[in-house]
């Protein structure tokens, strides 16, 4: 077993034959110790692994770039649509999708998604690696803390426990709503639900930038005990679509902080921009392999 070694497009190619959810025995062991999949176990036993390395390709799979090209790799990979389906059977639904013949798409597609998920495999463990970044421990409090001394540089090392403690505040509130978006989008993707969550992770999103900000203004461009930027601190909340500077600017002028989401997005889509990012991080929040794929299968 290479603990280090990149996952190439070969190593996936023996989970196509069963599909998703992907056993032990067929998993590569050094795809299981990749930082990405070593951080998202629970436990470090094997079995953990597995699980924690079939959630994470699963969620690569539904995140590819191209909305067909996912389609696709999840009616590959047996999942939603083609579940339970033999590996020809998931390769010709995969082909119809893109309104292609079963051979071109064993031949040139696949590679090629096989490729694609493999480099993303491999930037996510990178970003695991280059990434030191960690929650304040916290320990139960038993007795009332003392006063603080009257002090300069106590009172400094609090307010910047305070600011951290908002920041990862912001990207476990942010966190919790695009796990919702997630949710629900694999089993209904056209509800009120999934609109409201998406609405609500966009209000987080600009709590945390509103956050981030601040601490900039305060500390510098980079996390005092962490050495990295405070930006960072996004991704670590989970795939969100990215926002430009301008929207982000846009977002963060009409006030997330308010105390209620509704007021943020009916402010928000009141103006053109806003109205414009509010559409394209629902529509991409919104899509979903299973869903692409049997849109794409009803039109083929």
């Amino acid at each position: 077993m290479t603990p280090n070694k990149s996952p190439a497009a070969e190593d996936l190619r023996p989970l196509l034959k069963r599909g998703l959810p992907a056993a032990a025995d067929v998993i590569a062991g050094h795809l299981l110790e990749l930082s990405g999949v070593a951080a998202r176990a629970t436990t470090r036993d094997r079995d953990s692994r597995v699980a924690a390395f079939n959630a994470l390709l699963g969620q690569l799979i539904r995140r590819m770039t191209d909305p067909g090209q996912a389609a696709a790799a999840g009616r590959l990979f047996g999942e939603r649509a083609t579940a339970g389906h033999n590996l020809t059977e998931r390769r010709a639904g995969a082909a119809l999708s893109l309104g292609r013949d079963p051979d071109h798409f064993r031949k040139h597609i696949e590679p090629r998604i096989l490729a694609d998920l493999a480099a993303a495999l491999a930037a996510d463990s990178d970003r695991m690696i280059t990434t030191r970044a960690t929650p304040p421990q916290l320990i139960p409090v038993l007795h009332p803390r003392a006063e603080l001394p009257q002090d300069m540089w106590a009172w400094e090392a609090v307010e910047h426990e305070e600011h951290i403690s908002r920041l990862w505040a912001a990207v476990y509130a942010l966190r919790a709503e695009l796990l919702a978006c997630e949710r629900v989008a694999s089993f209904d993707p056209l509800s009120v639900e999934l609109r409201d969550a998406a609405d609500a992770a966009l209000w987080r999103l600009g709590q945390l930038h509103v956050a981030i900000r601040t601490y900039r203004r305060a500390y510098g461009n980079r996390l005092l005990h962490g050495d990295i930027a405070p930006e960072t601190l996004i991704g670590l909340a989970g795939w969100s679509p990215p926002l430009g500077p301008g929207e982000v600017d846009v977002v963060c002028h009409l006030g997330p902080d308010t105390e209620r989401c509704r007021i943020f997005i009916t402010d928000l889509i009141a103006t053109e921009p806003g109205a414009r990012i509010h559409a394209h991080w629902f529509a991409r929040l919104s899509i979903h392999p299973h869903n692409t794929a049997a849109e794409a299968g009803s039109t083929a």
